[in-house]
């Protein structure tokens, strides 16, 4: 599932995303939640079963809305995708 995830992250940010670290977050009940970091950029991933897709396409575009009104800082969606078995959402992480 990571090398997926690593794989599409690569392709998205066009140049080559290798996972280094990997840190289970606390605080969701829903999704399991990571940040990921490569030694230079850190992200968020969430991720759940394959069928979460949609929610995840759903999440992703509430936040895009949100952030176009710069009311609140919001972070950058940058990647819903999907692996064999799961679906995750990437965004940018904020510390």
């Amino acid at each position: 599932m990571w090398q997926a995830i690593s794989q599409q992250l690569s392709d998205t940010l066009l140049f080559e995303y290798q996972i280094t670290e990997k840190v289970r977050l606390s605080g969701g009940d829903i999704s399991e939640s990571y940040m990921i970091n490569d030694g230079e950029q850190r992200y968020f991933v969430k991720i759940n079963d394959r069928e979460f897709l949609h929610k995840f396409e759903v999440e992703a575009e509430s936040l895009h809305l949100l952030r176009e009104t710069s009311t609140i800082f919001v972070p950058e969606v940058v990647l819903v995708g999907k692996t064999k078995n799961n679906a995750f959402i990437i965004l940018n992480y904020l510390p």
